[in-house]
């Protein structure tokens, strides 16, 4: 592929998970060419082509996602590693189709969902950038106390770094009301934050050296080169072969 530079050392045989993890990235951030598809929808949504969120997209998605939670302050002892869901993609599809930004339409589900959503004027903005809105919120988020900042909204920020929020689907819609033309972004969590004890926000994950608070489930520390510190999440042993496993050198990325 002309201009692209492969990692020299990704060519051996034996690699690690987070090689090839490394691999995907760069792969990943190469241009797409991949057409979007449409989606069948009510009334309510544009003539437009909807704006389908292809495997690249869910990749960068809890990418960014799994990168955030690695940098809440004060460092998080308990964060779990997120994983993409198709079923809360599908959720969150539904949600957007409705191009209705009412709270009360997030209907309850057998698993508790969290929510995430963004409406913004039609080509102003992107994902990425609606992510990161939701984690700057956390500048009015007081972890001590367990409360946004007076007349601010910072419920965005906690469900993105709830601790045992570890599955994450979303979806984009391009909506019209009248003449005017939006877009509706959502995302879906399981299991979803938020939680209220006695009126009062729990706080969204345990402070303390990351990973020290893992659940045995989660044993393993997952922490990639753009992480500050590092996630919860399976070990090693438990899903690949023995064989299989190597290092991987994060200055080279070289895998041995």
């Amino acid at each position: 592929m002309s201009g692209a530079v492969v990692p020299e050392c990704c060519s051996v045989v034996g690699v690690s998970m987070e090689c090839l993890y490394l691999l995907l990235t760069f792969v990943l951030s190469l241009p797409s060419s991949y057409s979007q598809g449409n989606w069948i929808v009510n009334e309510k949504r544009t003539n437009a082509p909807a704006r389908g969120l292809g495997a690249k997209e869910h990749f960068q998605i809890v990418t960014q996602h799994n990168r955030l939670r690695s940098r809440v302050n004060p460092m998080a002892a308990n964060m779990q590693k997120m994983e993409w869901s198709e079923k809360l993609a599908l959720l969150a599809q539904e949600r957007v189709a409705s191009c209705s930004t009412d709270p009360t339409l997030q209907e309850p589900h057998s698993d508790h969902i969290g929510w995430n959503t963004h409406h913004s004027s039609l080509g102003t903005t992107s994902f990425a950038e609606v992510i990161d809105t939701w984690f700057q919120e956390g500048r009015r988020y007081s972890y001590l106390s367990g409360q946004c900042e007076e007349n601010s909204t910072c419920q965005h920020y906690t469900q993105l770094v709830w601790a045992t929020s570890s599955r994450v689907g979303c979806a984009q819609q391009v909506c019209q009301t009248g003449a005017v033309q939006w877009e509706f972004y959502a995302c879906a969590y399981s299991p979803g934050g938020n939680w209220e004890v006695n009126g009062r926000m729990v706080v969204p994950y345990k402070a303390g050296a990351y990973c020290s608070l893992c659940t045995s489930d989660m044993s393993g520390c997952f922490r990639l080169w753009d992480h500050v510190g590092g996630l919860c999440g399976e070990t090693l042993l438990q899903f690949q072969p023995y064989h299989l496993m190597g290092f991987t050198d994060i200055q080279r990325c070289c895998c041995t």
